[in-house]
């Protein structure tokens, strides 16, 4: 298995010749850190589309990506009508709810109930008052509203030819029940939300138990509302709580071969 980060929660995963892409949101800020200089109509080769949740930073990009691929999206109710809003095809959009189990040629997925992280509130009011922020202020409601955040999910694929599983989650929201439930060999861990986001998706890397885990959605992607969440503390609290784990640092658009894990 193949896997590129492409900033935020945004994967490319390869794997039995076919191109799997989770939360593709690649419209930066200006401004954002660290730069990506990929472009949603650069991407021309996907054949599904897996969307943990709708807002802005998982979503926006999806209609353009799927009708310039033909991908299948995957995707909330909530998520879906914005997408036949932006004219992608009926046929090419499939409405996923918890507990579902989809069964493809060269892999399982099960989509899992989550939630929401609770976004820290106080951090967040303080920088919406900044001068900065106010001067954008509108243009980031525009983009808050018009992309409803829906059902949430997290995402446990079981690959048939390779001796491999892994979860994504688009954030670091979840029930402890759900998670307990699979045992993925990876983890995409969604580092992003809140200030103390690294203490708690280590505590949800442990619920889970993986063998390797990878942090994502850490970056300063849409400043500046958003804010560089430290991937290093994420990195020495699963150390703490998981000690033999595999931690990986994803590098943007750096592509990773993930192998069997033992």
């Amino acid at each position: 298995m193949k896997l590129t980060w492409w900033g935020t929660a945004a994967f490319e995963v390869k794997f039995d010749n076919i191109v799997v892409l989770i939360d593709p949101w690649l419209s930066r800020f200006p401004g954002a850190e660290p730069k990506i200089p990929l472009k949603p109509t650069d991407i021309t080769k996907a054949d599904y589309i897996f969307l943990t949740h709708g807002h802005f930073d998982h979503s926006a990009d999806v209609g353009t990506i799927a009708k310039q691929t033909g991908a299948k999206i995957f995707c909330s109710k909530q998520a879906s009508d914005i997408f036949l809003h932006q004219e992608v095809p009926e046929e090419q959009i499939q409405i996923i709810s918890g507990g579902d189990v989809l069964d493809f040629d060269s892999f399982k997925l099960t989509v899992i109930k989550s939630k929401h992280i609770k976004f820290g509130f106080t951090t967040i009011l303080w920088r919406f008052f900044q001068w900065k922020v106010l001067k954008s202020l509108r243009s980031l409601l525009r983009d808050f509203t018009k992309y409803p955040k829906g059902d949430v999910f997290g995402f446990f694929f079981q690959l048939k030819k390779e001796a491999l599983t892994f979860c994504h989650f688009g954030s670091g929201g979840y029930y402890q029940e759900e998670l307990e439930k699979i045992c993925p060999d990876l983890f995409l861990a969604p580092v992003a939300g809140r200030r103390n986001a690294p203490k708690v998706v280590a505590q949800m890397t442990k619920f889970l138990n993986p063998k390797m885990v990878i942090g994502h959605h850490w970056d300063d992607a849409f400043p500046p509302i958003s804010w560089r969440v430290s991937i290093e503390e994420f990195e020495e609290e699963v150390k703490k709580l998981l000690p033999d784990i595999v931690v990986k640092t994803p590098v943007p658009l750096e592509e990773m071969e993930v192998q069997s894990i033992t």
